[in-house]
């Protein structure tokens, strides 16, 4: 049994947080919007909190993008050694459920932040 389409799907929360951390980094929305960016009731408030949010987001997501990648690499490839397509099936999908956690403590810390600064 061919482990490839298992590390390529959990790879996919990892890339994608990494790259729209960069994103969010980089390239920040200028305005408050319903499409893209960090959206909460706290970031939304006005733009220095939209504007805190969106950089400190994105260089959260970034930092926890390569760990996670990282992880996910080391963990898909200790699955593949086990040759068991059932490890490998559910270890993926246990891996996936882990993923989440990058983007609850984002969220936890960014709202924390913006609460620190009085908004």
């Amino acid at each position: 049994m061919s482990s490839l389409p298992y590390v390529l799907i959990s790879l996919l929360i990892p890339i994608m947080i990494t790259v729209f951390g960069s994103i969010l980094k980089n390239h920040p929305p200028a305005y408050r919007n319903q499409l893209f960016g960090y959206r909460s009731i706290r970031s939304m408030q006005n733009k220095k909190n939209w504007e805190m949010a969106q950089k400190l987001a994105g260089t959260l997501w970034w930092k926890m993008g390569w760990i996670d990648l990282v992880i996910c690499l080391i963990v898909q490839f200790l699955l593949t050694l086990t040759h068991n397509a059932l490890v490998i099936i559910y270890g993926t999908f246990a891996l996936m459920v882990l993923q989440l956690v990058p983007l609850i403590v984002t969220f936890v810390l960014v709202e924390r932040k913006l609460k620190q600064n009085g908004s």
